[in-house]
């Protein structure tokens, strides 16, 4: 799979002097991209994913340039609608781990729950083949260091059909 990330803009968030409480340091995220592989199963109008991903994009706050790094692994359920011989209208929700890595000069990261909302469409290229193109709502739960990540993404992906020997 690979996709056009458009986060939004967020925080991290910086320990004061004394390392008890964090201040908030907002930045403003440039566009990125997600790299990644799929494996799934179909189930004719239903269908099981699961898949890693690679998320990447910079950013900056009011003194020094971000850099964030998110690998996923998720599982996803994605109920299809067929739309004539060739076409499907795809809903989705994905699930699973974020670890996420946010460079400056500081480091800030951690791991947790991430999800997201998918919709898209299929169109079959041959019996075996087809191209997908979905939208993604993305987001990660807060951590200590660092606010929600949430990214708009867009992902073209190329999926081949095999058949179980008989």
């Amino acid at each position: 799979i690979l996709g056009l990330a458009f986060p939004q803009d967020g925080a991290v968030r910086a320990p004061n002097e004394l390392g008890v409480n964090y201040s908030k340091l907002p930045y403003e995220s440039d566009s990125g991209y997600l790299i990644g592989l799929q494996v799934g199963k179909d189930f004719g109008s239903v269908r099981v994913e699961a898949e890693y991903s690679y998320h990447s994009f910079e950013a900056s706050t009011s003194t020094s340039p971000l850099s964030a790094n998110i690998h996923n692994f998720f599982s996803r359920l994605i109920l299809e609608k067929e739309l004539g011989d060739r076409f499907d209208l795809r809903v989705g929700l994905g699930m699973g781990m974020g670890i996420v890595g946010v460079e400056s000069i500081s480091d800030y990261s951690g791991s947790g729950f991430a999800y997201d909302f998918l919709l898209g469409g299929s169109y079959r290229l041959a019996e075996n083949w087809s191209l997908q193109a979905d939208y993604r709502y993305f987001l990660t739960a807060a951590h200590d260091q660092y606010d929600h990540i949430k990214s708009h993404l867009w992902v073209l992906s190329c999926l081949l059909y095999t058949s179980p020997s008989p």
